[in-house]
């Protein structure tokens, strides 16, 4: 059933996975969102149209309930062809019935105790309006070393100036002051996800985004939220820079995208 008022914590089966399934309960502050939910097995939900979609499911999902979502799918396919992340369990069973025309495994890590590390050479800190350009460069070079996309620069100034009005977004400073890391947190509930994590190839093997991500976590905890980020599951230099730092990988969910 298709359900607006949606309250995921009274989904009983869901609440073990709520960290996993973070994007899910941001979708719930869209005003456009689409979910369809039998409020125990499964969880189908896009904030708007052209984003993508979030499947929860329950472990060991019975044939009947994965041919419901199955069936489902194609009133989130409004243009066509859709991102989908799910668990790997109900990707095979999509997989034999549509044209899937990418594959990504995106990992899952939470933090409950930080480790002690060497801390890079530099300083945390807030951006200014003196890194505007610097920042907008990184965000273009992040958009193309991970989706591909070719951010227009007007457009990634307009991103700048949402970080540096946010009091969640933060950066690595060298000894001579110059951004060389960035990284922010996003809040729902108990959670804090970081994400916008990028140091530039020039930068990296220095330890900045192994520090920075550090002195973010410790804030983090300092605030009673669990820490959680998603990672490139087969990329194992950022996963165990992740894992030197204290957090524990929980598997990975399957990102991909279908064609009708």
């Amino acid at each position: 059933m298709q359900d607006k008022d949606l309250n995921l914590l009274e989904i009983e089966n869901f609440v073990k996975d709520k960290y996993k399934f973070h994007i899910l309960f941001k979708i719930m502050q869209s005003n456009e969102r689409l979910i369809y939910t039998d409020h125990e097995n499964y969880i189908i939900a896009r904030s708007a149209v052209d984003y993508p979609v979030w499947i929860w499911t329950v472990d060991e999902i019975s044939k009947e309930k994965i041919h419901e979502v199955i069936n489902l799918l194609d009133l989130f396919l409004e243009k066509d062809e859709v991102i989908i992340t799910c668990k790997e369990e109900l990707y095979h069973e999509i997989n034999e019935l549509y044209n899937v025309a990418t594959y990504f495994e995106l990992g899952f890590l939470t933090c409950k105790k930080l480790n002690t590390i060497k801390m890079s050479r530099g300083y945390f800190d807030r951006p200014n309006y003196s890194d505007k350009i610097a920042l907008a460069t990184f965000w273009r070079d992040l958009c193309k070393e991970e989706n591909n996309m070719e951010i227009p620069f007007t457009n990634a100034l307009m991103e700048v100036d949402n970080w540096l009005s946010s009091d969640k977004f933060y950066v690595w400073r060298n000894g001579m002051g110059k951004v060389v890391s960035i990284a922010s947190y996003s809040v729902l509930g108990d959670q804090a996800k970081i994400s916008h994590v990028y140091t530039p190839p020039e930068e990296r093997h220095k330890g900045y985004s192994k520090s920075l991500v550090h002195t973010l976590t410790e804030k983090i905890l300092e605030q009673d939220l669990i820490p959680l980020l998603y990672t490139n599951y087969n990329y194992s230099i950022s996963n165990e820079m992740y894992q030197k730092l204290g957090y524990d990988s929980k598997g990975y969910l399957i990102n991909f995208q279908i064609k009708r």
